[in-house]
């Protein structure tokens, strides 16, 4: 319980966080918008590197290439040991790395000259799953990432590094096992969890403004927070059991 208060409360504190910005892409990542030189579209790749499980056996950590194998049903000598394939196992966190690149294209490229920003982060989810939390819960999970945003213009090119946090909802998964014919929960094939949306923050440290983008025409503007949003976003990494 006190740690689904404690995701609560880091939810909570992201939405009041966040500034007024808007962004929306499809993919694995995000696409941002700057009060100033957006909006920004373009694609984003986010890979599994690997999760920490509640488990009974010896390996509490699975790589990524791992975790196939692992969820596997136990079976003889296996069914002893425990493992991420016991029906009780669920995932603690999960670590995730992840790499953007967008534009302005010709939104307010003509005006202002063509912006680029690329970013790579290394994410760790919290995926609520315990057995002990309501059957729902499952449906989101709480995240935060740390890296570095580059700015790239004519002529220019600004790096920055980045906080940054985030909650991932997948609606599916407010389906229930039994009516959506799940027979494994949170496992590989657990089609539930391949849609999701999500919504955050980013923290640039140091704040990035108009001298630093080279746009002195364009109203004064200083940021620290970013808004980001995802409205799609396609994760196969649950349903073939990668994550």
């Amino acid at each position: 319980m006190r740690r689904l208060q404690r995701s609560l409360l880091f939810a909570f504190v992201l939405l009041c966080c966040a500034s007024s910005a808007s962004a929306q892409g499809w993919g694995r990542d995000w696409f941002e918008r700057l009060s100033g030189p957006g909006p920004f579209k373009g694609f984003g790749l986010q890979f599994p590197v690997g999760c920490r499980w509640n488990t009974t056996g010896p390996q509490k950590f699975y790589w990524y290439f791992q975790t196939p194998e692992g969820m596997s049903q136990p079976r003889g000598d296996r069914a002893a040991a425990g493992g991420i394939g016991d029906e009780a196992s669920t995932r603690l966190l999960c670590i995730d790395s992840q790499y953007s690149s967008t534009t302005n294209g010709n939104d307010d490229s003509e005006n202002i000259g063509l912006f680029a920003v690329r970013t790579v982060e290394g994410r760790v989810g919290f995926p609520l799953e315990k057995r002990s939390y309501p059957w729902w819960l499952a449906a989101f999970e709480p995240s935060i990432a740390a890296g570095a945003i580059r700015f790239q213009g004519g002529g220019f090119s600004e790096w920055r590094f980045t906080i940054s946090p985030e909650i991932a909802v997948k609606p599916l998964k407010f389906i229930p096992t039994r009516q959506g014919r799940v027979s494994r929960a949170n496992k590989r094939g657990d089609w539930r969890g391949v849609l999701e949306f999500a919504y955050g923050a980013v923290l640039i440290s140091p704040n990035i403004n108009n001298e630093d983008l080279r746009v002195p025409q364009l109203e004064p503007f200083e940021h620290g927070w970013l808004q980001r949003a995802t409205f799609i976003r396609v994760n196969a990494t649950e349903l073939v059991g990668l994550r």
